[in-house]
């Protein structure tokens, strides 16, 4: 099987060291000889629109079995990526916590709800099914991206006026949580696999 660790970073290269450290480590378990026959390779995309880097680093690796989309400034548990892996689902998400509408919330909805859910630091027990995750740590298998056309992930924004100045209609992972359910794949939530994520 054939993995990218596909990171979208800003013009100066920027990657926390908590970031990186884990990628290093996750290529270097993956290169021990003996200890696994995947390919895994670690890909950045600089650039200021998230959603064209997103679109560059799927459009470089379509040979690739799947993409690990993880921000710059994210740091997953060490098993994230097996974990990911072995639920054998089409997108699988490791939350993140974010700050939406000054409060803290985990990246990720219900399975019913487009709002996010609350962040509480003992996260469920068990995988759960969702209608949107972000791709702080979003592992999304190849036959997602042969089935939906391009562009994958897409910002949308819609004109603003002085009484609503706010411009964001739907961020680039929404936009793709909510195509990849219309073309039928589902998107679950690994809560083991959290990180940590500055907000």
């Amino acid at each position: 099987m054939k993995i990218v660790i596909a990171t979208c970073v800003r013009p100066d290269l920027r990657v926390s060291v908590e970031t990186a450290q884990w990628v290093l480590q996750t290529l270097r378990g993956f290169l021990e000889p003996g200890v696994r026959g995947d390919s895994l390779t670690w890909d950045c995309a600089p650039g200021t629109y998230i959603d064209a880097q997103r679109n560059w680093l799927v459009e470089c690796h379509r040979d690739a079995d799947a993409l690990l989309f993880l921000d710059s400034d994210v740091a997953p548990p060490w098993h994230a990526l097996a974990s990911l892996l072995a639920m054998d689902v089409p997108v699988a998400v490791a939350p993140c916590p974010i700050w939406l509408d000054g409060e803290r919330r985990w990246n990720v909805t219900g399975s019913e709800t487009d709002e996010y859910l609350p962040f509480v630091s003992s996260a469920e027990p068990k995988a759960f099914r969702i209608r949107r995750g972000g791709t702080g740590c979003m592992l999304i298998r190849k036959e997602v991206f042969n089935e939906l056309p391009w562009p994958w992930f897409k910002t949308v924004i819609r004109h603003a006026t002085r009484a609503d100045p706010h411009l964001l209609e739907m961020t680039d992972d929404e936009w793709f949580c909510d195509r990849c359910r219309e073309a039928g794949f589902a998107i679950w939530a690994e809560p083991r696999a959290a990180c940590r994520h500055p907000v």
